[in-house]
């Protein structure tokens, strides 16, 4: 294990570009490598505590919503609010529609930033975890700022689109004026991420999408990129992506048809290249932080 776990922040200006599969899938891939991980959900739509398969119970007590309740009430130190095991070497916090009001206890509190940065540090989550993997709102609201202020690397999953380098551009600003908003009594920041750039929904072989590699591969802190593919859909709150694929291969291999030879094919296709990607993305968490 890690001297402290690494914290990265799955973060997007807009919604719909694949950021809470990145983030769920890439906890799961570490975990299969035998890294201790804990995943926490963010973002109040809920979509990762919804992979997690959690019953009422471990929902109830695991749910970041009520930390933010706490902190403001008593203390964090107050809270019962505790990881759940998902999977082995993976755990989860889960999070409901109601942290979206979060942000209204603590209105005019530079405190309200600090939140999940002091419950991280009550429960020992760096000493005890290799890695932790928020997932947020495709917005700035405090839970997000949050989540930036706790984090060593900021991932940023950009669509491939012609208005992807829009995005970048977005992002940036916004993490900017945070960075010189939430700053100690000398003037030195809290928010001190790297900053790494994912692509993800590529399409295939079309010469949009084509340019968008090759203007991200000269983009600083592009990491690799993901194609659009049907194996997310599919997978998405059901399973890990590859273990997904794995399942479909091995149906397909059972079966002696042209159709089940093309779908063992498609499958392990997909297989290579998710693997490949989500490596080297972890190989990027390794060497930054």
């Amino acid at each position: 294990m890690n001297e402290k776990a690494k914290v990265i922040t799955s973060a997007a200006i807009k919604g719909g570009v694949g950021k809470t599969t990145i983030s769920f899938n890439v906890g799961c891939y570490l975990a299969r490598q035998g890294k201790k991980v804990l995943l926490i959900d963010l973002d109040h739509q809920a979509s990762m505590t919804s992979n997690y398969h959690f019953n009422d119970t471990q929902k109830v007590m695991s749910d970041m919503t009520e930390i933010f309740a706490d902190a403001y009430d008593t203390s964090i130190k107050d809270t019962k609010i505790r990881p759940m095991k998902i999977d082995e070497n993976l755990y989860g916090l889960s999070t409901s529609d109601s942290l979206d009001k979060s942000g209204n206890l603590f209105m005019g509190m530079n405190s309200g930033v600090f939140v999940l940065h002091r419950y991280l540090n009550f429960i020992g989550a760096k000493d005890d975890y290799d890695y932790i993997i928020i997932d947020t709102h495709p917005d700035f609201n405090l839970a997000t700022e949050n989540a930036i202020v706790c984090a060593d690397i900021l991932l940023i999953p950009i669509q491939g689109s012609s208005y992807s380098f829009d995005s970048i551009l977005k992002m940036q600003s916004k993490y900017n004026e945070l960075q010189k908003s939430i700053i100690d009594i000398n003037g030195n920041s809290y928010v001190n991420a790297q900053i790494i750039y994912f692509g993800n929904l590529v399409e295939f072989n079309t010469a949009s999408s084509h340019q968008f590699i090759k203007d991200m591969q000269e983009t600083d802190g592009f990491v690799g990129y993901l194609h659009k593919r049907e194996a997310f859909v599919s997978s998405e709150k059901k399973y890990f992506v590859l273990d997904y694929l794995n399942n479909k291969m091995e149906s397909a291999s059972k079966k002696n048809t042209k159709s089940a030879e093309k779908e063992y094919t498609r499958a392990s296709k997909a297989y290579t290249e998710i693997s490949s990607q989500l490596d080297n993305l972890c190989k990027a968490f390794q060497q930054l932080g």
